[in-house]
């Protein structure tokens, strides 16, 4: 009478060793992946202004900025100081308890044969809120149905121009594009 229970057994094996086949681990996600994903997530003024706000004090009293970047997981600024290009970043971690990080100061590499000194502006120049109020003029330039905006980058129009300028990104599955304002928010015409 044992013999049917055998059959099944050994029938069934084979079909217990498909199902028990090696697990393999997922694919790792470094730190550096994580920020890239949440870099090109939407950003939005009001993170922006956070951003800037919470940063300030680490700025010190009249801070000459070389540039203002932002994207869906940091704002960062980089402040010239005594030949030097210092670099403070602000995230979101999320955490109530901590609900942001700032990151520096630390050294930036110059890049590029400019002088520092008229590559700076002062941060009082920059209306931030006035160019996030521009967001939705530039996701509807774009693209209206499917634009969404990712980066900015606020500085200098050299060597074109001396005049700060505020670059809005704007992301979009049929053709990406950008927009330009001037430091207090006001849309720039590009030349043809």
């Amino acid at each position: 009478m044992g013999w049917p229970r055998l059959h099944i057994v050994a029938l069934a094996l084979p079909f217990a060793l498909i199902g028990c086949r090696e697990s393999r681990p997922g694919p790792v996600v470094t730190p550096a992946q994580v920020d890239r994903l949440q870099a090109d997530r939407p950003i939005d003024p009001e993170f922006v202004l956070r951003g800037l706000l919470t940063l300030k004090p680490q700025l010190g009293g009249s801070p000459r900025i070389l540039e203002i970047r932002a994207d869906g997981a940091s704002v960062s600024v980089q402040l010239g100081q005594a030949g030097h290009v210092r670099e403070f970043i602000y995230r979101e971690t999320g955490d109530q308890k901590h609900p942001h990080q700032i990151v520096g100061p630390s050294e930036s590499p110059l890049v590029g044969e400019g002088d520092l000194d008229a590559n700076l502006f002062p941060l009082a120049d920059v209306d931030i809120a006035g160019i996030g109020r521009q967001f939705e003029m530039a996701r509807k330039a774009v693209d209206p149905t499917d634009g969404r905006v990712t980066r900015l980058i606020v500085r200098r129009n050299l060597p074109f121009g001396d005049a700060v300028r505020a670059r809005i990104y704007v992301d979009s599955p049929r053709l990406p594009g950008s927009m330009d304002t001037n430091a207090t928010g006001v849309p720039l015409r590009r030349a043809p």
